[in-house]
């Protein structure tokens, strides 16, 4: 293999490398609810089954549930059907606290761009 195609053939493996570190991986809901700290304020991807939606004037969200879990999404979107399968990303944020009880929230952060 000539110089030229080594720099060629390193080249493409790095890119390869960083495009696929750029590709979102899911992030089971279970180990998001039973560690909050580690996840708050960082962006994960989860995909399971929607099983409710809300919406009021200044807040649309709905409930993805997979094996391990169910959490919130809070969006600026249209909302998904209840019982579609669906990916939503976003950045975990404590939703609210009462007594012991904490909620966690994804909020999507497409929707940040709109």
């Amino acid at each position: 293999m000539t110089h030229l195609a080594k720099i060629g053939a390193s080249l493409a493996m790095l890119f390869l490398a960083l495009a696929c570190g750029t590709v979102a991986t899911e992030t089971i809901i279970g180990e998001i609810q039973s560690d909050p700290p580690a996840y708050e304020g960082k962006t994960v991807t989860v995909k399971g089954e929607v099983t409710s939606r809300l919406s009021l004037i200044l807040w649309k969200s709905y409930k993805i549930k997979d094996d391990t879990g169910e959490i919130t999404v809070v969006t600026k979107k249209a909302m998904p059907n209840v019982g579609a399968q669906v990916e939503a990303t976003g950045r975990v944020e404590q939703g609210f606290s009462l007594g012991s009880t904490q909620t966690l929230v994804i909020v999507d952060e497409s929707a940040q761009n709109d």
